[in-house]
């Protein structure tokens, strides 16, 4: 696979290189990481003395994006 920087005079050292158009089949490992399996879906906060309807929609938020990108299941 050939590699694509999105700076002409950006750094070609293999650590430094930005793929565009990168696709990946299995497991990827960040920053020196083992692959890991997909975390189970997380439940959206419920309940408590305290409902904080601001935190909660932020949380929502971070959780769909967490969902949309395959990290946590949905």
């Amino acid at each position: 696979m050939a590699q694509v920087t999105s700076d002409p005079g950006a750094p070609t050292d293999a650590e430094d290189v930005i793929f565009r158009n990168l696709r990946v089949w299995g497991n990827v490992g960040f920053n020196g990481s083992t692959p890991a399996a997909q975390h189970a879906a997380i439940a959206d906060p419920s309940g408590g003395v305290t409902v904080d309807a601001e935190a909660r929609t932020a949380i929502n938020g971070i959780l769909a994006a967490l969902q949309t990108t395959g990290i946590i299941a949905t």
